[in-house]
C-alpha cells in the first residue's frame, strides 16, 4: 500500500523507492513479497514434514519447479518451431499465465489440504482428510523432466536477460555485429523479438547498410507486424525503387495504425516520386485528412494536380 500512498503524502512521495515516480516497481515489490510468503510457507511444513531436507535443498527446488514452465514450453511454443507469437508479444504471457495456473493449484494444496488447523478455518469447520497429507507423487520420469525444464528454464532466463543487456549496450555503442549476434542467440533461446529486430534494422539503415536493414526489418514484420516496422521498411524500399513494394509496405503500417498520418503521406510521396499521381492523390487525400495543417502533405497535394482545401474540407 505504500506506493499507493505516496500519492496523498508529500513525505511518502519523497522516498524515491515508493515515490510516484517508480510506480512501475510496484508490481515487482508485491511479487518480491508474496514469493518470500510462499518460501517461508512451504519451508515450514518442508521441516516439519521431512526433517532432513535443508533450506537451501528446499530453495533449490522451488526455483527448478517454478522455472520449469519457463524451459521447454517456452523452447517447444518459440516461432519456428509450435508456437507463431514471440516472446515480447504474447508468448510471455502465455506462460506467466500457465505459471499462474500453477500457482493456484499450490494455493489448495498449501492452504486447504496439508494443515487441519488452517482446512477448519478456510473449509468452514471441515477437517483435512487424513490421505490429504500424503499428496500423490508424480512418476519418476515426468519429476525428472520437470527438473531438467525447471534448470533449462533457469537459464534461460538468465541467459536472455543477460543477451538482451549486452544487445542494448553494443546496440548504443555502435557494434552492429555483436547486436545481431545477440538477437540470433536470442532467437535460439525461444526469444526472438520483434522489437530488437526493427531496432537493429533501424541502425543498419543509418548505417548504409541497406540489405542488412531490409533483412532485419522483414523479419521483425514476420514475427510481429507492427506500424513503425513497416513505414521504416517501406522507406527503404522505396530507396531500392522497388516502389510497389514500398507502397505495399505502407499499406500495412496504415492498416495497424489507421490513426497516422505518416503511412498515407510516405505513399503518396513514393507513388507521386514514380509518377503514379491519380494513386498519390488518393494518399495525399487521406493523409490531409489525419493531418489538415502539415505543410508538406499540402504541397505534395498540388504537385498531383488536386485543388487546394479550404478550411471547412480540411475540418
Amino acid at each position: 500500500m505504500l506506493p499507493i500512498l505516496s500519492y496523498f503524502f508529500a513525505p511518502l512521495a519523497k522516498i524515491e523507492a515508493i515515490g510516484p515516480a517508480q510506480q512501475g516497481y510496484t508490481f515487482l515489490w508485491i511479487l518480491a513479497a508474496h514469493s518470500v510468503q510462499y518460501l517461508w510457507i512451504t519451508s515450514y511444513y518442508v521441516r516439519r514434514e521431512r526433517p532432513g531436507v535443508t533450506d537451501r535443498a528446499f530453495v533449490g527446488k522451488a526455483l527448478l519447479a517454478g522455472a520449469a514452465v519457463y524451459g521447454l514450453p517456452v523452447l517447444l511454443l518459440a516461432p519456428g518451431v509450435l508456437g507463431r507469437v514471440p516472446w515480447d508479444a504474447g508468448l510471455a504471457v502465455l506462460v506467466g499465465s500457465a505459471f499462474s495456473l500453477h500457482h493456484i493449484l499450490l494455493d489448495s494444496a498449501i492452504w486447504k489440504l496439508r494443515d487441519g488447523r488452517i482446512a477448519r478455518i478456510l473449509l468452514g469447520g471441515a477437517s483435512a482428510p487424513e490421505s490429504a497429507a500424503q499428496p500423490l507423487r508424480p512418476r519418476f520420469g515426468l519429476r525428472n523432466l520437470v527438473w531438467a525444464s525447471g534448470a533449462v528454464g533457469a537459464v534461460l532466463v538468465v541467459s536472455a536477460a543477460l543477451l538482451e543487456q549486452d544487445f542494448g549496450r553494443a546496440l548504443a555503442g555502435g557494434d552492429l555485429g555483436r547486436a545481431e549476434a545477440r538477437t540470433q542467440l536470442l532467437g535460439t533461446l525461444g526469444r526472438d523479438s520483434a522489437q530488437l529486430r526493427s531496432e537493429l534494422g533501424f541502425a543498419k539503415a543509418q548505417r548504409g547498410d541497406v540489405p542488412g536493414a531490409l533483412a532485419e526489418l522483414e523479419r521483425s514484420v514476420a514475427l510481429l507486424p507492427t506500424s513503425p516496422a513497416y513505414l521504416n521498411l517501406g522507406l527503404l524500399l522505396e530507396q531500392q525503387g522497388r516502389t510497389d513494394e514500398a507502397l505495399g509496405a505502407f499499406d500495412a503500417a496504415a492498416g495497424l495504425d489507421p490513426a497516422d498520418p505518416r503511412a498515407p503521406h510516405f505513399a503518396g510521396r513514393a507513388a507521386l516520386r514514380a509518377g503514379l499521381a491519380e494513386r498519390a492523390r488518393g494518399y495525399l487525400e487521406r493523409a490531409a485528412e489525419l493531418a489538415p495543417e502539415d505543410a508538406e502533405i499540402r504541397a505534395l497535394r498540388r504537385e498531383t494536380g488536386a485543388p487546394a482545401r479550404t478550411a471547412a474540407t480540411a475540418r
